[in-house]
């Protein structure tokens, strides 16, 4: 606004007070037509905030991606990815590999990362290259997360939830090395938006969408069964579960919908099972110490929280702020009771509650959160709303 015309208004307004009148109606008419234009701007970036955040994660992402050499993890997928594809399979499914090629192609992991970047080693071996569609899946999550975000929490935390999304060095990081962590959150983003479309419209589309993003997440890392899985059977059971045992309810819809998506996946799984069992048996760790156990899920549950804020991995006691603010933000989704926003609590605390049942006893690495990370920056972008919104009154 230019200084004589901020004087005027100035001006109009102590002239209004001191003098019993009203200000000068031209005046009102300019603080209207201002907010009219805010108003307008924000309601601009509003409809367009998914392609900015998407472009933002592009450029954060792909200018970086060859700028590192592999890590260890990195170089042993791309040693079990250059064999034929017969072998990955038959080593990492156990069907029909020897013992020792069985011990030579060793994981973790389920084979379906190894089979992308086997896919990739036919262009180049380029750091970049071999990566590209990790950070691929690691843009393409941003939209998913707006998407069930908008659903859940409504455009304005959405628009703010997915900003944090695009340029947090968490979901940056993983994104930029290939490993299967940014396809493990596109499919469970992907899965958890198929998930919302059938409950919103009962399209057999979309349960056969959730099944096939279920499954592919199920095949790119087991912790989708520990918390891809739950958070999709929370979220659907506070969204859809009343009207399960309503009378006019349609079992046979519900075993068409859900009930054939779980399936399908459960029989995705069904070749990875000897080597889920076999990977259970021999990772057994030593159990530590209760207290050690919630020490560690503690120390994981504050850097997740204070990686999303800020890049500096020793805030001290600025960093009990941002993890309150999830706090914040489940009590105030909880306390307007909106059935979708506590979906998505319940989607976060119920894998949570599991993740810390295992922890108590083993230890838990970081990625494995990774998947609730969305849906606890939407709470957390809440948790900011709520304290914000009584100093706009």
């Amino acid at each position: 606004m230019p200084v004589r015309l901020a004087n005027h208004v100035a001006a109009e307004k102590v002239r209004g007070a001191v003098g019993g009148g009203q200000p000068d109606p031209r005046v009102a008419a300019l603080h209207s037509s201002g907010k009219t234009l805010g108003r307008a701007i924000f309601s601009q970036l509003a409809s367009h905030y998914v392609v900015l955040t998407t472009v933002i994660a592009a450029i954060v992402r792909l200018p970086t991606l060859g700028s590192k050499s592999f890590w260890y993890d990195e170089i042993i997928s791309v040693a079990i990815a250059q064999e034929p594809i017969q072998t990955i399979l038959s080593a990492r499914l156990q069907m029909g590999a020897s013992e020792a090629a069985f011990d030579r192609l060793y994981s973790t992991h389920p084979p379906l990362h190894f089979l992308i970047i086997h896919g990739m080693l036919h262009f180049s071996s380029n750091e970049a290259v071999i990566r590209l569609p990790f950070a691929m899946a690691g843009i393409a999550t941003i939209p998913l997360a707006a998407r069930v975000l908008t659903r859940l929490f409504g455009t304005p935390i959405a628009a703010a939830a997915t900003l944090l999304l695009a340029v947090s060095p968490l979901t940056v990081a993983y994104s930029q090395e290939a490993r299967p962590t940014a396809l493990l959150v596109f499919f469970s983003m992907a899965a958890l938006y198929a998930l919302l479309q059938g409950v919103d419209h009962g399209r057999r589309r979309d349960w056969w969408c959730l099944a096939i993003c279920g499954s592919l997440a199920i095949w790119t890392s087991y912790s989708a069964l520990i918390a891809v899985i739950p958070m999709l059977v929370a979220v659907w059971l506070v969204l859809q579960g009343k009207e399960l045992w309503c009378r006019h309810v349609s079992w046979s819809a519900f075993v068409r919908g859900p009930g054939l998506a779980f399936s399908v996946m459960a029989l995705a799984t069904l070749p990875l099972m000897r080597d889920l069992l076999t990977l259970a048996h021999w990772n057994q760790v030593e159990v530590t110490e209760p207290s050690a156990g919630w020490i560690a899920q503690a120390q994981s549950i504050l850097v997740l929280a204070t990686v999303l804020v800020a890049p500096i991995p020793k805030l001290g006691v600025f960093a009990l702020i941002p993890m309150m603010l999830p706090l914040i933000g489940g009590y105030a989704v909880l306390r307007r009771l909106q059935r979708a926003e506590v979906a998505a609590t319940a989607g976060v605390l119920c894998p949570l509650a599991i993740l810390i049942a295992i922890q108590s006893s083993h230890f838990v690495q970081l990625r494995y959160f990774l998947p609730l990370l969305p849906l606890l920056i939407g709470i957390l972008v809440s948790g900011m709303k709520y304290l914000v919104h009584p100093l706009q009154r």
